[in-house]
């Protein structure tokens, strides 16, 4: 996928077929110049979640990002510069409790996404806000 087009088609398709997602917004498409392009897509989730993907491509390399947030950044994956001495630099993840680790993400969208899809489907389920019950007594 080295069209914005064609990744950014892809990705609503994708975040559309997940039954996990409410609704889905594309906050940026754009062209950069010749070979180059940047999409950014947020999905809303169950409350109080949202996920937010980046695409920078330039010249068949990506450089990403996928964060799941509500008021604040919970998890990231990336691969900027600020990984350390992690195994699978640049490639990391931000914990929720704020450590940076290994990512088996590559920067590869078809690669990554059931990764970041199968666990942001279990935080969400494990984190998320019960829907409300009505009071059968009241």
């Amino acid at each position: 996928m080295n069209s914005l087009p064609a990744l950014l088609t892809w990705m609503t398709n994708q975040l559309q077929a997940w039954p996990a997602c409410v609704e889905v917004q594309v906050i940026e498409n754009r062209p950069l110049e010749p070979g180059r392009f940047r999409i950014k897509v947020r999905a809303r989730l169950v409350e109080p979640y949202q996920l937010q993907i980046r695409y920078d491509h330039n010249r068949g390399h990506y450089d990403y990002s996928s964060q799941l947030f509500s008021d604040q950044p919970v998890v990231r994956w990336d691969n900027k510069e600020d990984a350390g001495p992690v195994p699978t630099a640049p490639h990391h993840f931000h914990t929720a409790a704020g450590d940076i680790v290994e990512s088996p993400l590559t920067g590869d969208p078809e690669h990554d996404w059931p990764l970041v899809r199968m666990v942001m489907e279990q935080f969400v389920t494990t984190h998320s806000k019960p829907p409300e019950q009505p009071d059968r007594f009241a």
